[in-house]
């Protein structure tokens, strides 16, 4: 919802017609944008004209961004169980709506890693989530303090420190899907591992694919000897193989 309204308003470079301004309203209820829900914004709203100038002014953008900041705070929120939320920590925290300094809020606390190359980036666009606060702190022996981590490459200690409340950007395995070397493996076996019901298909339901080749590009992969060179070396052979064929 809140994509769409932004790609409604926010973003959209065109006028709305009927339609979309119909959608928009219903929007702006079902996010609870209190404020555009009054008989005076709600007359404004109602006739296209009218909405096509009103969300080009500067009232209608600090509107939606405090609800916008909201909505999507409550949308995190809701992904944490009671345990989770209970573990959160309680820290002085600005209304994005009233401005008005509210300690009942449940802010999060990021903890950006400045090794790396993307530190920088990943900090720029976080920071414009006013929900969330930074850790100038070391991680260790803090982390309990801290709900997000995000660090460039995986950092197996933290991976095995991690509690129910915090979220990690990296995952057991992931070398098995972000390298190439060994996605090709994993695509392989999980076809190889399935043919056995390849020609099964229940009524309504879309076919399997039968081959990893159904769904990622020709792939080859090539284990060859620094001494030894591509000579004699299969994986290579197949390669220039298939490459003539495709010439021809």
């Amino acid at each position: 919802m809140i994509n769409e309204y932004i790609g409604l308003t926010l973003k959209n470079k065109n006028s709305l017609n009927p339609v979309q301004g119909k959608r928009l309203l219903k929007l702006i209820h079902q996010l609870h944008i209190s404020p555009l829900m009054t008989m005076h914004y709600h007359h404004l709203l109602t006739r296209v004209e009218e909405v096509n100038r009103f969300i080009r002014t500067k009232e209608f953008l600090n509107i939606s961004k405090g609800y916008l900041s909201r909505a999507l705070n409550q949308a995190v929120t809701s992904t944490f169980t009671q345990e989770c939320l209970d573990m959160l920590r309680m820290l002085p925290y600005v209304n994005p709506v009233t401005g008005e300094l509210n300690t009942q809020l449940l802010p999060y606390k990021l903890f950006v890693d400045t090794t790396g190359n993307n530190n920088q980036l990943v900090k720029s666009i976080l920071k414009r989530r006013n929900w969330l606060t930074f850790s100038n702190d070391p991680l260790f022996p803090n982390m309990d303090q801290v709900h997000i981590i995000w660090t460039q490459w995986k950092k197996t200690n933290i991976v095995q420190a991690l509690k129910s409340h915090q979220i990690y950007n990296k995952i057991e395995g992931n070398y098995l899907l972000t390298n190439k070397y060994y996605l090709l493996s994993t695509m392989r076996d999980y076809y190889h591992r399935f043919s056995d019901t390849e020609g099964t298909v229940d009524e309504g339901v879309q076919p399997t694919p039968k081959s990893y080749l159904d769904v990622m590009p020709l792939t080859f992969r090539m284990n060859i000897d620094r001494k030894a060179g591509t000579k004699g070396n299969a994986g290579y052979q197949k390669f220039t193989k298939s490459f003539g064929e495709l010439k021809e």
